[in-house]
């Protein structure tokens, strides 16, 4: 009786030793994200049009931004980009266009929100990450 016992535990004690040698994955899902870079000028975007060699997940929109004039938009392998949490602009992607339109509404006009489908069927809704200040027009 002792006998088994005691191969019972070593048999544990082994498996519990080989699942501790065996780290859990740090393992990332590789879903795909949108994520948007800000540009000031024509030149910024076409650049990163350029230095994207005809990706079609590369687009280049224009805004009604003051200080922004264009975005960049790219689509990443989640966790493989770092995302600035002071970048200007957010992307949010939806599967369907009522949710899209939904969430496009629901947002203000001084965050100059811009909604757009992609060719895999994605809506992103873009929108400046705080409103903007109106311009201040001198007389």
């Amino acid at each position: 009786m002792s006998k088994s016992i005691v191969l019972s535990f070593l048999l544990i004690v082994s498996a519990a030793a080989a699942v501790a040698d065996d780290p859990p994955c740090p393992c990332f899902t590789t879903g795909l994200m949108w994520i948007a870079d800000a540009c000031e000028t024509w030149n910024c975007a076409a650049s990163a049009m350029v230095l994207a060699n005809g990706d079609p997940h590369v687009l280049v929109i224009p805004t009604a931004s003051n200080n922004f004039k264009w975005v960049v938009l790219r689509r990443v392998v989640s966790g493989s980009v770092a995302i600035s949490p002071d970048t200007p602009f957010v992307v949010q992607s939806f599967q369907s266009m009522p949710d899209g339109t939904a969430h496009f509404g629901a947002i203000g006009n001084d965050r100059v929100p811009m909604m757009l489908t992609t060719a895999d069927g994605d809506v992103l809704v873009v929108a400046l990450r705080e409103p903007q200040h109106p311009r201040v027009v001198k007389h």
